[in-house]
C-alpha cells in the first residue's frame, strides 16, 4: 500500500479518512495496526477489500496484491468487477469487528459459511456443508455438525467469532484482516482467539492484518507495526523497536496508558487528553498537536511533519526528528 487516500463525500463536508497510508505487509507476516477509534484502521480494512460504500472513494495511491504469478493494483479495480469479486472472500478476507452484527440474522451459521465456498470453489451443497463442518472443527467448535445448523443468536460471543473466523478462513485466504477481533470478549476467551489465529495462520502460512487499539494483542500476535492517528502513520517498525523505544508523542501516551501490575491501589491511570478530532475538520500542521504534550509553537500548528528514517526500518512522523525541527 502506497500514499493511500480515501475520502467520504457527505452533503456536510468531505471526509479525509485516509490521508496518505503506506506500508508493507509480507507473506506469512503479521502485521499491527494500532490506534484510538476514528484513527481510520478499519477504513484502511474496507479500503483494501473495496467496500467503502457509496460516499466513500479511493482519490489517491496505490494497493498492489501480489498473487501467484502476478500482482494487481487493488485500488483500480471496479469494486463491482468480476476481478475484485474474485479475490474478495477467496484471496482476501476478513473477520469484522462485531459477528453478531456482521452474521446474517435469518441464515444458519454453516448456509452462510458454505456461500463463500460454493462461489469460490464451486462446491456443490454436499461437499460445501461437508466442508463447513470441516471448519468449524478446525476453529474448536464442539458439536460443529449440530452447530452448523444453528443460527448466529444461538451461539456465545465466543462461538461466533470462532464461526467468524471459519468463514474467513474458508477459502484458504493469502491475507487475512482480522478488525477487533477479540472485542467484547473476557480475557480467557480473548487469548483463546489469538492461540487459534496464530496457529491456523503458522498452518497455512498466510499474512495477517491485526487491526485492534489493544498494543497487548499487538505484543502477543504481531512482528511488525504501524500505530495510526487520524488517517495517517505516524510511526512504524518492528514490535520492539517500536514498544522499546517509542518515538512519537502519540506512541508514548498509549504505552502509558497500559494498565501494569504492581501499581499501587487507587492511582489513576494514565490517558491521553482530549478525543481524536473529527475528520471532516482536521487541525493544520500535525494533527496530533492539540493533544501533545511536546507541542512546539509555530512549528506543530503549521506544518505536516514528513515521515523520517530512524533507523533499522524504524520511521516516524513528527518534528522532533529531523526536518523542520531538530530539537536544538
Amino acid at each position: 500500500m502506497n500514499d493511500l487516500q480515501t475520502y467520504f463525500f457527505t452533503d456536510e463536508a468531505t471526509v479525509k479518512a485516509l490521508d496518505g497510508v503506506s506500508f508493507d505487509i509480507n507473506r506469512g507476516e503479521v502485521l499491527g495496526v494500532v490506534g484510538e477509534s476514528g484513527c481510520g484502521k478499519s477504513v484502511t480494512a474496507l479500503s483494501i477489500l473495496r467496500i467503502l460504500g457509496e460516499r466513500g472513494r479511493i482519490v489517491g495511491g496505490s494497493i498492489v496484491f501480489h498473487r501467484n504469478e502476478d500482482s494487481v493494483d487493488l485500488a483500480t479495480l471496479n469494486p463491482r468487477s468480476k476481478e475484485m469479486m474474485s479475490i474478495r472472500g477467496k484471496e482476501i478476507s476478513m473477520i469484522f469487528q462485531e459477528p453478531m452484527t456482521s452474521f446474517s440474522p435469518v441464515h444458519t451459521i454453516g448456509n452462510q459459511i458454505m456461500e463463500a465456498m460454493i462461489i469460490h470453489q464451486q462446491l456443490d451443497k454436499k461437499e460445501a456443508r461437508e466442508l463447513a463442518v470441516e471448519m468449524l472443527r478446525s476453529v474448536n467448535i464442539p458439536r460443529p455438525e449440530t452447530c452448523v445448523d444453528r443460527y448466529p443468536h444461538q451461539l456465545s460471543g465466543g462461538m461466533r467469532q470462532r464461526a467468524m473466523i471459519a468463514m474467513a478462513l474458508s477459502c484458504n485466504p493469502k491475507l487475512l484482516i482480522a478488525d477487533e477481533p477479540t472485542t467484547a470478549l473476557d480475557v480467557t476467551i480473548q487469548a483463546q482467539i489469538l492461540a487459534l489465529m496464530k496457529e491456523l495462520q503458522k498452518e497455512s502460512e498466510m499474512s495477517i492484518m491485526m487491526i485492534t487499539h489493544n498494543l497487548g494483542v499487538v505484543a502477543e500476535t504481531s512482528k511488525n507495526v504501524v500505530i495510526m492517528y487520524l488517517g495517517r502513520i505516524v510511526e512504524s517498525g518492528t514490535v520492539q523497536q517500536v514498544f522499546h523505544n517509542p518515538l512519537h508523542p502519540y506512541t508514548r501516551a498509549l504505552l502509558r496508558s497500559i494498565p501494569k501490575l504492581g501499581k499501587k491501589q487507587g492511582k489513576r491511570l494514565a490517558s491521553i487528553e482530549g478525543t481524536v478530532p473529527d475528520a471532516s475538520r482536521i487541525p493544520p500542521g500535525c494533527s496530533f498537536h492539540p493533544r501533545c504534550e511536546s507541542f512546539i509553537r509555530g512549528v506543530c500548528d503549521v506544518k505536516k511533519p514528513e515521515i523520517v528514517d530512524a533507523g533499522d526500518s524504524h520511521r516516524v512522523s513528527c518534528h522532533l526528528y529531523g526536518g523542520t525541527y531538530d530539537g536544538e
